[in-house]
């Protein structure tokens, strides 16, 4: 006789079923696609939250475009006439959700969409900017001339399809060259991943656990009638008294009086041979198991569960909260929202839309509440009265205590130059 371990014996009785499919298990697809993310960021509260508030965060002040010191005006006046800041807000939620969005830049050069552009153009000639969603603007064709180093494994052709996201008002769908196109993601590219795919089976298990507290308790407020005979009735007897005198069968009957019972306070329900109880469900309170997911989706996006879910419960947890959060959007701006501005506007450069010598320009978010201000003009005027107190110097002037408090400047003027002053 051959003799194994305990432990030999259980690896070849469960060896079918070492390891479990937690997709299958748990009932999470094991290929999220674009209509699974979109459908969550369209139906599902916390989705939406965690999208809108990471766009509304990094887009809370909007940066500046210089040439030296001063903003380019004209650049300002076309971003504003084309509503660039909103769409660009808009396009970043959408990338968030399906890994890349962009937008056709509609330019009036006498060309069609799938020409490139001859590099000669104005801001005045970009009359459009169309913000697209991935499953919108697809790659068609790619540069695979492997002797092309600059170009080689990128689009050569996009197909702007807008039929795919909407079915209502202009339905274009063109072939569009590069040019004419800007892709807006992590990575510059089409292939970066949505933000939501990590936490897609946190979004999955909360949806669970609301939906089942939401049927539990519905459940259970409606008070389903649990009709009992008696053993000692006879219930054929029973049965055809019910149907003869109500002309229905037997559960109909029973089913019409339940719903009289339970349409009003003050109905009654006489018996004889019968005893009337409710199904009840004992429902567990569902915050501790929605807590889990919760928290763990929050992690995934470094976001404070605090600020998605709304919910401050004390100035110090929120303060904290407020500085992690604004740690965390002030690196996304550093390590791709400027880059991504920088690429879009190298592509103005590229159309001869804007001229070289640009700089991107971005107040930090740590700097700019009131309450922040007021607290470094403060510091540096007890600056100023610590150093004026050993040789009579302020460090720093009136104005820039004003300026760095968030005002002008120059102390505003009582009066006009043109005023004059009456003595008497």
């Amino acid at each position: 006789m051959k003799h194994f371990s305990i432990k030999q014996f259980f690896e070849k009785v469960f060896a079918a079923g070492t390891k479990h499919d937690h997709y299958t298990d748990f009932g999470y697809p094991k290929l999220v696609t674009f209509e699974h993310l979109h459908h969550m960021y369209e139906r599902n509260d916390l989705a939406k939250a965690a999208v809108k508030k990471t766009t509304e965060k990094t887009f809370q002040n909007l940066p500046a475009i210089l040439s030296g010191e001063s903003e380019i005006a004209d650049l300002a006046d076309a971003f504003e006439r084309l509503g660039f800041w909103d769409k660009l807000s808009d396009i970043d939620e959408y990338a968030q959700v399906s890994g890349y969005a962009g937008f056709v830049i509609r330019v009036a050069d006498g060309k069609t969409f799938d020409q490139p552009v001859d590099g000669s153009v104005s801001l005045d000639d970009i009359v459009e900017l169309v913000p697209a969603w991935s499953e919108q603007l697809k790659v068609s064709e790619w540069h695979l001339e492997q002797t092309d180093a600059d170009k080689y494994g990128k689009p050569r052709l996009f197909t702007f399809h807008e039929a795919a996201m909407q079915t209502e008002g202009a339905q274009r769908s063109v072939v569009v060259h590069p040019d004419r196109v800007f892709v807006w993601s992590s990575d510059g590219t089409v292939k970066a991943k949505s933000s939501l795919l990590s936490g897609y089976n946190n979004l999955l298990d909360m949806e669970k656990i609301s939906g089942a507290g939401g049927e539990g308790f519905w459940k259970t407020a409606a008070a389903r009638l649990n009709i009992e005979i008696d053993k000692e009735t006879n219930f054929d007897t029973f049965k055809k008294a019910v149907e003869d005198a109500s002309g229905k069968s037997f559960q109909e009957a029973l089913d019409d009086k339940a719903k009289k019972v339970n349409a009003g306070f003050d109905s009654s329900f006489i018996t004889q041979g019968m005893k009337v109880g409710t199904f009840s469900i004992a429902l567990p309170q569902p915050k501790e198991f929605f807590d889990i997911p919760l928290q763990a989706f929050a992690a995934g996006r470094s976001m404070p569960t605090k600020i998605l879910v709304g919910m401050q419960t004390g100035e110090r947890a929120s303060t904290e909260d407020a500085n992690e959060w604004n740690n965390t959007i002030m690196a996304r701006r550093n390590r791709w929202t400027i880059p991504s501005i920088r690429m879009f506007l190298e592509k103005l450069e590229m159309l001869g839309a804007l001229q070289s010598g640009w700089s991107i320009e971005w107040d930090s978010l740590s700097d700019d509440t009131p309450k922040s201000k007021m607290e470094r003009a403060k510091t540096m005027s007890d600056i100023n009265n610590t150093q004026t107190n050993v040789d009579d110097q302020p460090v720093f002037s009136a104005s820039e205590i004003r300026e760095e408090a968030g005002y002008e400047g120059n102390l505003p003027s009582l009066l006009d130059d043109d005023d004059d002053i009456e003595t008497e």
